[in-house]
């Protein structure tokens, strides 16, 4: 907080200071995402990730999907009616949360539910393929 009572946004300017290298480097130190909260529920060959995007429109948000990866992508912008900043609470900004699922899921077969600001993301265990022993001589 400066002298005038105002809370300052630390993370942005040591982001700009340092740079985006530090910031990958060390991010427990510096924040240049908000943090995107996540329940991910299992029952046999389905996952359930449910993530929490509170102010974010369905088509401001991005679903990647890849093996056994799921990440979210998104930019949070409270609108401030012409305002002045006096505390901020609310991170605003990029939003990205990537989440190692626990086996490889079908890229293809992927549903999602956004409601009262929940993301569903419904994946399905991609089948295990079955190793040969080929002999080649």
């Amino acid at each position: 907080m400066n002298k005038s009572g105002i809370t300052t946004n630390w993370d942005r300017s040591v982001h700009d200071l340092l740079g985006e290298d530090f910031s990958q480097e060390f991010p427990a130190f510096v924040k240049n995402h908000a943090e995107v909260l996540a329940n991910i529920y299992e029952s046999g060959k389905e996952l359930i990730c449910t993530f929490a995007l509170p102010g974010l429109k369905e088509e401001e948000i991005d679903i990647y999907v890849e093996h056994n990866l799921l990440e979210l992508r998104g930019t949070l912008f409270v609108d401030d009616r012409d305002f002045r900043l006096v505390q901020e609470g609310i991170l605003q900004g990029p939003i990205k949360r990537t989440i190692e699922l626990p086996y490889p899921v079908l890229e293809e077969n992927v549903q999602y539910n956004y409601e009262r600001g929940l993301l569903s993301v419904y994946l399905q265990r991609k089948p295990q393929s079955k190793s040969r022993k080929t002999k080649l001589n």
